[in-house]
């Protein structure tokens, strides 16, 4: 009897892992069909985000994954090949659907790395035994681009070998945004001392995004949800440069002293906007 319910218990076991991969293979919409999947995992809306340090020297720089999911492992000891294409449209179609300014990322800024070949338009991936996953990657001289504008790289998966492509991650522009040493988030704190409505208490997150070697982009004060920004350069004894973005009239440095503290990464601002009516802002901030 106990042999029996030990035979009972294993095939509910076998039936369990077998309803498990079915379940799986479906998830993918192959509907058990047994295919290996290809796909570009960390796209989201056909957009992906990578950050490069500000260098005047080629530094590398991993651009797009895509990853197999082997169904069996005669395929995962085989070789899939996958090819890509830099589809320029696909920049075009982007900007004009989420109104941005992509332009393609120079071709004198980087080089590829030789591990991926590419030759007319198209990127030819290939997944040597044993790996499921591979990367495109260049090295790329920040120095050479213009930090106000939008760089971005297009890449469309056309073909699979040994694979199919999957319909949902299979387009990925890859937004290529070049960070100098302050860019980052940063908590604010301070005051701003409005004419009329008399102070008010600044406690918010910012974010200061470079648009130059030496100059980051930040919202002023507490208004930046009115489209009220700063360009702050950091110059070579620390002081800073405080220069109107956005909605910004003007601004006034007189107001005391404007620094940045690289020991501590702060700035130590006071300012003011509107010369009729002065608005001052005094502000701390800091590093996240």
């Amino acid at each position: 009897m106990q042999i029996i319910v030990k035979y009972c218990k294993t095939a509910l076991l076998l039936l369990g892992v077998c309803a498990g991969i079915v379940s799986c293979d479906k998830e993918e919409g192959m509907n058990g069909a047994g295919q290996t999947i290809v796909s570009i995992p960390a796209v989201k809306d056909s957009m992906i985000i990578v950050g490069v340090d500000y260098k005047n020297s080629p530094q590398a720089l991993n651009v797009l994954e895509v990853v197999r999911a082997p169904h069996n492992a005669a395929v995962l000891n085989g070789e899939t090949s996958v090819k890509l294409s830099a589809d320029p449209n696909l920049i075009t179609k982007i900007n004009a659907s989420r109104h941005r300014t992509f332009i393609p990322l120079p071709a004198n800024s980087y080089t590829l790395d030789p591990s991926v070949p590419f030759a007319n338009g198209v990127y030819d991936l290939k997944f040597p035994s044993g790996e499921i996953s591979k990367s495109i990657k260049i090295n790329i001289n920040t120095g050479l681009l213009d930090l106000t504008k939008q760089y971005a790289m297009p890449f469309v998966m056309t073909e699979a070998v040994n694979g199919v492509v999957t319909s949902s991650k299979k387009v990925a522009l890859v937004e290529v945004i070049i960070k100098n040493e302050w860019d980052g988030k940063y908590q604010a704190s301070g005051t701003f001392f409005h004419p009329v409505n008399g102070p008010r208490a600044i406690d918010e997150e910012k974010l200061l995004q470079t648009i130059g070697p030496r100059t980051v982009l930040a919202n002023l004060g507490d208004l930046g949800g009115s489209g009220y920004q700063m360009k702050i350069t950091i110059n070579a004894d620390n002081s800073v440069t405080l220069v109107p973005a956005g909605a910004t009239p003007n601004i006034d440095m007189s107001y005391g002293v404007n620094k940045y503290d690289p020991a501590t990464k702060s700035f130590t601002l006071n300012y003011a906007y509107n010369t009729a009516a002065p608005r001052i802002v005094r502000e701390t901030i800091t590093r996240k």
